[in-house]
């Protein structure tokens, strides 16, 4: 898949779904009727249990539905063994100019963790695709929106604490997208779990395409 097309279909989900915990187990009991519901990136942590098998898992049975990248990059060899799996888009928790120059040399979508405005100054002018506000708990949708003000052009997406209840807000408050990581294992242990799920990426595509 071309570079343009995974950060359109990241864009119009609107919603990127971290798996850590859990792993296979969401990908069995949830990702068809969700896909259905138009979830449509996924991104598999470098510390999700059993990263590989999951991994591959996804790429076998959905490789062809989602866009399906690996989070948690920390360095350059990392970031190869992912593209080596056949990552389509590449996470990190943080700001390295390095791994930037490295990654976008790739030609494959990135998004640095960053938090403040001059990390996020940093990462816009190095030409990564989108910043991870991270942890985003830490401001809510308010700080997002105070980013957007010196920041009109930059893709954030806040992660770290965001809950499924919260994207309507984040959307609102500027965000190009979310990531919900944390908050999905606690949403798996609810038994209405797969119905608020399926509002979230249903309401996803509508919202989006409304701002």
């Amino acid at each position: 898949m071309e570079h343009s097309d995974v950060i359109e279909k990241i864009e119009k989900s609107g919603v990127i779904v971290i798996l850590r915990q859990e792993c296979e187990a969401f990908v069995d009991e949830y990702l068809p009727a969700l896909i259905e519901s138009g979830l449509a990136s996924i991104e598999v942590s470098l510390t999700a249990d059993r990263y590989a098998g999951c991994f591959a898992k996804l790429v076998k049975r959905y490789g062809d539905q989602l866009v399906i990248g690996t989070g948690t990059i920390f360095c350059k060899e990392q970031a190869q063994r992912a593209l080596d799996d056949g990552a389509q888009f590449l996470i990190s928790p943080h700001f390295d100019e390095d791994l930037t120059t490295f990654i976008l040399g790739k030609s494959v979508p990135y998004l640095a963790g960053c938090l403040t405005p001059t990390e996020v100054a940093d990462a816009t002018r190095a030409g990564v695709d989108a910043v991870k506000i991270f942890p985003a708990s830490l401001g809510g949708p308010r700080y997002i929106a105070a980013l957007r003000a010196p920041f009109p052009k930059a893709r954030f997406v806040p992660t770290g604490g965001v809950a499924p209840a919260d994207a309507a807000a984040y959307w609102q408050a500027g965000a190009w997208a979310v990531a919900i990581g944390s908050e999905l294992g606690v949403l798996m242990r609810q038994p209405d779990a797969i119905t608020k799920l399926k509002q979230l990426f249903s309401r996803g595509q509508n919202d989006q395409a409304a701002l």
